[in-house]
């Protein structure tokens, strides 16, 4: 009996920090995968498969298959040599039905997701474990809201106390019934936690705008209550468009290079605005 008391607890403690960590990456995901839209593209590109990639691999090819008579983008491997400035002369393209290709740079449009040429997956599984975290904590404090208590007992009663706080967790009230009842067996400690989930809350805004930021999306920190006027949201984002631009230009720098090599009409757009006068004056406070 013991035994499945715990395993519950485990069970339930497992499965709301797997459920977190999967709701946070899913969200993360849908964030970085929707910063930029692909327009006029051959119809079999699919365009959800662009960002999706370039978000895992951080590089991709767009050629012509003679074979297939279609043009298909694929991630690549570098199989040969680079040139001066460090791009591959020859790469093998490869998808995961088994399909592989090598290529030489003259038959192909490399496409990266930023100017470092790395996947941001890395970047995603950070932040994904840092707002996990915070939900981890969020809940821990809100628990200790519902049961701010110790219960210190005889061995022979832990599970007793054990269960009564399941029971609790649970919602449902919890009477002891015990022959010859000794009080002196059972002690309580009120631990006084602190209400921080608001607090834990702002943390958690703050770093998905970090997490836009790093996407390159303008926006505000929320940690900032004072007055902000136009000009220090600018100063503010100012690094928020380099991050944009890291990302932006490679995509249309590609996007021009095939058109140009492949007589297409391919264009690439950023999926938001950054706002007017009139947003950029609002005022942040805590009322």
């Amino acid at each position: 009996m013991s035994k499945n008391i715990f395993k519950e607890y485990e069970t339930k403690n497992n499965y709301e920090v797997t459920s977190a960590f999967f709701h946070n990456r899913n969200k993360v995901l849908t964030l970085a995968t929707s910063v930029f839209n692909w327009e006029n593209l051959p119809p079999e590109i699919d365009k959800r498969y662009i960002e999706q990639a370039l978000i895992c691999y951080g590089q991709l090819a767009f050629f012509y298959d003679e074979e297939v008579e279609k043009f298909v983008i694929l991630p690549f491997n570098t199989a040969g040599a680079f040139d001066f400035y460090n791009n591959p002369i020859k790469i093998e393209v490869f998808a995961n039905n088994g399909y592989h290709r090598f290529l030489n740079h003259d038959e192909c449009v490399l496409i990266y997701d930023n100017t470092l040429r790395v996947p941001l997956l890395n970047d995603i599984y950070y932040y994904t474990n840092r707002l996990t975290e915070l939900d981890k904590i969020y809940n821990i404090n809100l628990e200790n809201q519902k049961t701010p208590i110790l219960i210190s007992c005889d061995e022979s009663q832990k599970l007793s106390a054990l269960n009564a706080f399941l029971k609790i967790d649970n919602g449902q009230p919890h009477i002891f019934t015990m022959k010859n009842f000794d009080k002196d067996m059972f002690s309580v400690m009120n631990i006084n936690a602190p209400f921080l989930c608001d607090k834990l809350f702002a943390e958690k805004q703050n770093l998905y705008s970090e997490i836009l930021s790093t996407f390159g999306v303008n926006s505000v920190s929320f940690e900032k209550k004072e007055r902000l006027i136009k000009t220090e949201v600018e100063n503010a984002n100012a690094h928020n468009n380099i991050y944009r631009y890291s990302r932006f230009e490679p995509r249309q720098q590609a996007v021009e290079e095939i058109n140009s090599k492949f007589d297409l009409e391919i264009s690439i757009q950023e999926n938001f605005t950054t706002g007017g006068d009139k947003e950029n004056e609002q005022i942040y406070n805590d009322d």
